[in-house]
Formats: structure tokens, C-alpha cells, sequence
């Protein structure tokens, strides 16, 4: 899957609200996912339990389709932006799914990271950041409004999405019906198989839990190996629609007014 900046941008949110299992630093309270990840694919196993902003901004990475020679891949900042540095990817300009570091006293040296969400009119930064603490919070994945401290900013190689794609906020101009299952109505060219396919990939880019509900049933997991519009895609496509935009039943991206035309929504 492409390594595009609303991919990483994607994985950092559905990632918002985890927390450490202890308060403090003492051990076992630092205990990640990310960090034992990291460990694991690091060969060290003191990573495990230690200090992990750096872990989470890589396996964001790691999980948005960076490979470690495309993004760098890092246990703690100083290396990292050594490694943007030496390939010319290092900046202070702020841009959405940049990696941005810290540095809370002002020395120049990297204590803390994370990644662009946005930029706002006045130049702060909203941020996704691991590690991070909130007063009255055990240290988590955290949105950060930031202004001080910004050492400056290191822009993974991002390839740009497919023009054709359709993604969330408008389907592609003169998107074409998508047919019920294999033995639907399908041109020469196989352009019904392309566009179903299209749209596994948009729903798994975009609704991860959705993606996993359809391929943890097996009917689903068959109708996404034949890309089959069937019934538990169907199902789950309700069911998210009537969540996203309630009554009016209508998902803005792969799935447009055109499917419900054939499959009518239950009311």
C-alpha cells in the first residue's frame, strides 16, 4: 500500500487515547506495543520498557507502508535527525505528516517527537505525538497543540495517492455502478473488478475496523478474495454510513448514491 501522508496521518489517529499500563517511570510502567515492536525488529530488548515517542513515530511509519531505508526507523530522536539531515529531508517548515522533533530547553539537542497533523492560521502546530503527557493522564498517544520548543522537521519521501482513486470527500466524476457479486453485469475491460477493487483499498485505508469486520467473517473475507460487492460488505457498509452520516445513509468516498441505487439501504 502506498506510503501516502493521509495513510500515516490515518494509522496516528486510530491510535489516539493509548496510554502506558503505569504512572512514573519505574519499571514495567513504559511498557508498549510500540516499544516491544521496536525491540523486536531492533534486536534490543531494553526498548521494550523505556521511553517510546520515537517508537510510535516509527511504527506509524512502519505501519503506513515506510520501509526503514525510506523513513528511518528509530529508538530515541538524536539518530533520527541525523538520518533526515544526511539525505537532505530535514526542514523548518510544517507540513501535515512531517516528523516533528523537540527541544524543551533550547540546547538544540532532540528529546521528543512526533507527527504533523495540521497547521493552523496562526502557525501552531496540531501534532500526534506518543509519550506524551497531559496533566492527570498516564503519558499516551496524545493530539498536541504545540508552539515552543520545535526543533524542526523531517519529511518522509511520500507518494502522492493515485489521482484515480476514489478517497473520503468526493467520488471520482462519473464514478461507475458497482454490481452485486462476480456474476454481476461487467464490461470487456474488467473495470467493475478494478473499481471493487478500488474500493477495498479506499475501505481499508480509511475504515480500518471496518475493513477488519468484513475480513474477520469468512463470507466477507471470500467476497474481498473474488472482490465481490456481497452481503456482509453490504451489511457493514450500512452499518457504517447510518454512523458516519445517519439517515441520509451516504458514505463520501468509494461508496456513492450509484451502489444504493441497486442495494437500497434497510430502513
Amino acid at each position: 500500500m502506498p506510503a501516502t501522508e493521509q495513510r500515516v496521518l490515518d494509522v496516528a489517529r486510530s491510535q489516539l487515547g493509548y496510554t502506558e499500563p503505569g504512572w512514573g517511570d519505574r519499571p514495567g510502567t513504559q511498557l508498549t506495543k510500540y516499544g516491544i515492536w521496536y525491540a523486536e525488529w531492533a534486536g534490543k530488548p531494553a526498548y521494550r520498557d523505556t521511553y517510546w515517542c520515537a517508537m510510535f513515530a516509527s511504527w506509524v511509519l512502519a505501519s503506513a507502508g515506510f520501509a526503514p531505508q525510506d523513513a528511518g526507523r528509530y529508538g530515541n530522536c538524536g539518530p533520527w535527525v541525523k538520518w533526515f539531515k544526511a539525505r537532505g529531508r530535514w526542514g523548518n517548515t510544517p507540513r501535515p505528516g512531517a516528523v516533528v522533533f523537540f527541544s524543551w530547553n533550547g540546547d538544540q539537542t532532540p528529546e521528543h517527537v512526533g507527527i504533523v497533523e495540521s497547521v493552523r492560521a496562526d502557525g501552531r502546530v496540531v501534532t500526534i505525538e506518543g509519550n506524551a503527557s497531559i496533566p492527570g493522564r498516564k503519558d499516551g498517544v496524545y493530539r498536541m497543540v504545540r508552539r515552543a520548543g520545535i526543533l524542526g522537521y523531517g519529511y518522509p519521501p511520500y507518494t502522492q495517492a493515485d489521482p484515480n482513486e476514489p478517497r473520503p470527500g468526493g467520488a471520482r466524476p462519473g464514478y461507475p455502478t458497482l454490481y452485486r457479486g462476480t456474476g454481476g453485469p461487467e464490461d470487456t475491460t474488467g473495470n467493475q473488478r478494478w473499481w471493487v477493487g478500488q474500493w477495498y483499498k479506499t475501505m481499508a485505508s480509511h475504515s480500518p475496523g471496518y475493513f477488519r469486520k468484513i475480513t474477520s467473517n469468512p463470507r466477507g473475507a471470500a467476497e474481498i478474495k473474488r472482490l465481490e460487492i456481497g452481503d456482509v460488505t453490504l451489511a457493514v457498509t450500512r452499518d457504517m454510513a447510518a454512523q458516519v452520516l445517519g439517515s441520509r445513509l451516504r458514505w463520501r468516498g468509494a461508496i456513492d448514491q450509484p451502489i444504493w441505487a441497486i442495494y437500497p439501504p434497510v430502513k
